[in-house]
């Protein structure tokens, strides 16, 4: 289950993936060791799957991206 810490934690991460847990502690009131422990329960709890990065592809020179990913479940 998850508290208001953790869903605060969860905000501040969509925001900046790359902020260090020290700033993270700030914003939250806790040490950096507490949100390290925060992160790695949410990712064991499966609630972070991964961390993403976004590209320009105008920088890169490129007209058009895209980025697919499909899930595929049996339905019974």
């Amino acid at each position: 289950m998850l508290d208001q810490t953790d869903r605060m934690l969860l905000s501040l991460l969509k925001k900046d993936t790359r902020q260090k847990y020290s700033e993270l502690g700030e914003h939250l009131h806790l040490s950096p060791p507490a949100v390290h422990e925060r992160v790695k329960k949410l990712e064991r709890m499966g609630v972070i799957e991964q961390y993403t990065i976004e590209i320009d592809a105008n920088a890169l020179g490129l007209a058009l991206y895209a980025f697919v990913r499909i899930n595929i479940s049996q339905v019974s």
